[in-house]
C-alpha cells in the first residue's frame, strides 16, 4: 500500500496506489493521521484510481478520516474510484456521505466539497 502525497494551496491530495486492506489499514490510517495534524488547514481529496482493492478495514481508514475532518469542520472528497471501489463504498454507506467526483479536476473546482 501506498499513499502519494500532492499538496496545493488549500488541498491534500492523497493517491492510494496498492490494496487498502486488513494488512495495510494500520498502517495507512496512521499516515493519513500524521499528514493531517501537520496541515491541520487543508482539506483532504482521497484519490483512489490506483486502490486496486478495499475490505471492511480499508472502509474503516476512510470513516476514520471523515469523522475526523468532520469534527474539525474540515473538508473530505473521495475521487477516481474504480468499478470495485465504488461498489464496496456505495454497499458500506460511504457514497451517502462522502462526496465523490470522476477526477481530480472536477473535485478541486467545487471549491468546497459540495454534496
Amino acid at each position: 500500500m501506498e499513499a502519494i502525497l500532492n499538496k496545493t494551496k488549500k488541498y491534500l491530495i492523497v493517491r492510494l496506489k496498492g490494496e487498502l486492506d486488513d494488512h495495510a489499514a494500520a498502517g495507512m490510517r496512521q499516515t493519513l493521521k500524521d499528514l493531517l495534524e501537520r496541515y491541520p488547514d487543508y482539506s483532504l481529496l482521497l484519490n483512489l484510481k490506483d486502490l486496486s482493492f478495499i475490505d471492511s478495514s480499508g472502509v474503516g481508514v476512510i470513516l476514520g478520516r471523515y469523522r475526523e475532518m468532520t469534527r474539525e469542520e474540515r473538508d473530505i472528497a473521495l475521487c477516481c474510484l474504480n468499478s470495485q471501489v465504488r461498489r464496496v463504498l456505495g454497499l458500506a454507506g460511504i457514497l451517502k456521505i462522502i462526496p465523490s467526483f470522476g477526477s481530480e479536476k472536477e473535485a478541486l473546482n467545487q471549491g468546497r466539497f459540495a454534496q
